[in-house]
């Protein structure tokens, strides 16, 4: 039982928004500076934050590697992190050793994607999340014109916004550079822009100027959610999910 309602908080939460929606875009790969290190003797490192999920490598103790995102769910905490050969994978939180020291949170209480965001010393924004089937949902304004909801995606390389939301703007996107992306039925190209700016759930939260955003419209994807918000966005932070609370922290990184 314990290891079911763990899928549904952390399988669920990341892994099902990629697998369920018919878009699918290119994964993250390792770039970033590494700050941690895989304890010896090393660590099996699986395709989804699952115990069950397929292995898709090792790495011995003592690699650097960049952590992407921090999952916290009941039956544990696991870490995603940028892999040498490219791409991303999820190790257990325990089998890493931090270079820098990482952000310490307390206890939420019970609440949930309903609480507000809160902005600490050290610049963190706590952004609330809603759960909408079997994905988080983040809420974010886009050039300061316009707020909407997205789907948290920390494996998409870059922030997707759809034709709605991009004619809304009053984008010109049709003449921009294309990107190859792969979808349920096959490969396809979207525009690829760059947006003003972000700002995560509100003006008062978490920002972020000049987004690289891909123009496409996610097949089946739920009313009122205008695309996925990705690592165009979300690398610029250090960044943690309690998806028992519903709950995203953001903290800046610093030059």
């Amino acid at each position: 039982m314990q290891q079911r309602t763990y899928r549904r908080t952390l399988r669920h939460t990341v892994i099902t928004m990629l697998a369920a929606l018919p878009l699918l875009l290119p994964l993250r790969v390792a770039g970033g500076p590494p700050d941690a290190e895989i304890l010896p003797p090393g660590a099996v490192v699986r395709k989804a934050p699952d115990p069950t999920s397929p292995i898709i490598g090792e790495l011995p103790g003592g690699t650097q590697v960049e952590v992407v995102v921090t999952l916290w769910g009941q039956a544990g905490n696991w870490a995603q992190i940028g892999l040498p050969t490219g791409g991303s994978g999820f190790v257990p939180e325990q089998t890493l050793r931090r270079l820098t020291t990482p952000r310490q949170w307390k206890s939420a209480g019970s609440g949930s994607g309903t609480s507000s965001k809160k902005r600490r010393g050290d610049g963190t924004v706590d952004v609330p999340l809603t759960r909408v089937g079997g994905v988080l949902v983040v809420t974010a304004r886009i050039n300061d014109q316009v707020t909407t909801n997205f789907i948290l995606d920390t494996g998409a390389d870059t922030v997707t916004i759809s034709h709605r939301l991009a004619n809304q703007l009053g984008l010109e996107y049709e003449n921009q550079p294309k990107r190859l992306v792969r979808t349920a039925s096959g490969f396809m190209t979207s525009p690829l822009i760059v947006l003003g700016s972000v700002h995560v759930p509100d003006d008062g939260g978490a920002a972020v100027e000049g987004v690289e955003a891909l123009v496409s419209t996610l097949p089946g994807s739920s009313r009122g959610i205008d695309g996925l918000l990705g690592q165009s966005f979300l690398r610029h932070f250090h960044v943690t999910i309690d998806a028992e609370r519903q709950v995203m922290h953001l903290r800046p990184i610093r030059p």
